[in-house]
């Protein structure tokens, strides 16, 4: 498993050297050569040893779960496009900023939004990091950051249907979650992170 995912690992840095952005008719995905794809077998192959594994290996199957993650969630960013937001991902940062310029919302973000406490939460890091600038690159890194923040919630509510004996299971079902998790609900908005 150590083996194939270092032989994951060097062909997914190769194939992300000769990734060209090129949007077709499934997005991104025409954008990566098929030692991409390759690579990611090749990891849920290694992962996948594991799983059924009677030794715990969490160390080695958080790393390769990490390494799923950015290769997802961050190849796109890394090829030179972006995650794709919608445009209330740049709303939400409006609001935000609002609240930083003026310190309290303004009428159309109390009436619409249930959940405030993702704006506030987000103007004291703008406040504490001290320059709005950053905004845009939230925008982008938002998906990536919200799938690695799903991950320990997943994980304990997994290792808690399964139990003990069956902990490298778990890693299966992280795993199954980030394949299937595409629903554009991970950006950066009040729900993702309520």
């Amino acid at each position: 498993s150590i083996l194939l995912t270092i032989v994951a690992l060097i062909i997914w840095s190769y194939s992300i050297t000769q990734a060209k952005l090129k949007i077709g008719f499934y997005g991104l995905i025409h954008s990566f050569p098929e030692i991409f794809f390759v690579a990611l077998s090749i990891l849920t192959i290694a992962s996948a040893i594991l799983w059924t594994s009677k030794e715990r290996q969490e160390k080695l199957l958080l790393l390769q779960l990490c390494f799923l993650v950015i290769s997802l969630w961050l190849s796109p960013l890394i090829v030179g496009g972006s995650q794709p937001s919608p445009g209330s991902a740049y709303h939400f940062s409006n609001l935000t900023e609002h609240i930083v310029r003026e310190g309290h919302f303004y009428q159309e973000a109390h009436m619409h939004y249930n959940w405030p406490g993702a704006l506030i939460l987000y103007a004291t890091l703008t406040e504490v990091l001290g320059d709005l600038s950053h905004l845009n690159t939230m925008v982008k890194l938002a998906p990536f950051l919200l799938q690695l923040s799903f991950l320990p919630f997943i994980y304990l509510f997994l290792r808690n249907m399964l139990g003990e004996n069956r902990k490298n299971w778990c890693w299966a079902g992280l795993w199954i979650f980030e394949l299937g998790n595409w629903l554009s609900q991970s950006y950066l908005s009040e729900q993702s992170i309520g």
